[in-house]
């Protein structure tokens, strides 16, 4: 009997543990998705980014034109991501205007903000390395029911500023 109450009091202890270092019930899934997306990027396995993205981008943009704008650019600069580190999630982060204007229409959804860094290595006339620090947007649909799922949200227009560059 006192074995039984001392593993609920457990359970809840570690259950409020998380609460009150401020952590949210789906910052490790987050932050997972996140992890896996950028090792996705970094094996250059852009189809699985592409699917990993918000339904809306597929009207957007088609998953052939995603992957060999990706695979361009990524051969361009001969990128290599290296040191990926996935950090804080927060919830309802200030979207960038053309995010926001992507999932206005969706009340279903909850947006996350993922914190990551990682390691550039490129070459543009001359090899380089840059360390990056960036906020990626992760979309939550239909929170708690058996179609619950995880969406990039990314901008296509991206691949505008890219191809507009001389």
């Amino acid at each position: 009997m006192h074995r039984k109450i001392l593993l609920i009091v457990f359970s809840v202890c570690l259950l409020l543990r998380g609460v009150c270092y401020g952590e949210h019930p789906y910052s490790s899934r987050m932050q997972d998705f996140v992890r896996n997306v950028y090792d996705d990027y970094g094996s250059q396995a852009f189809a699985e980014v592409y699917a990993a993205m918000y339904p809306r981008i597929a009207e957007l943009v088609s998953e052939e034109e995603y992957v060999a704008f990706q695979q361009h650019h990524s051969a361009k600069l001969s990128l290599k991501l290296t040191d990926v580190a996935v950090g804080d999630v927060s919830e309802n982060p200030r979207l960038p205007r053309t995010l926001r204007q992507m999932v206005a229409e969706d009340a279903s959804l909850q947006v996350y903000g993922v914190d990551v860094k990682y390691r550039a290595h490129f070459v543009s006339g001359t090899q380089r390395t840059q360390r990056i620090s960036k906020t990626v947007y992760v979309a939550l649909v239909g929170a708690g029911t058996p179609q619950e799922s995880l969406y990039l949200l990314w901008d296509p227009s991206a691949m505008e500023e890219e191809e507009s560059k001389p």
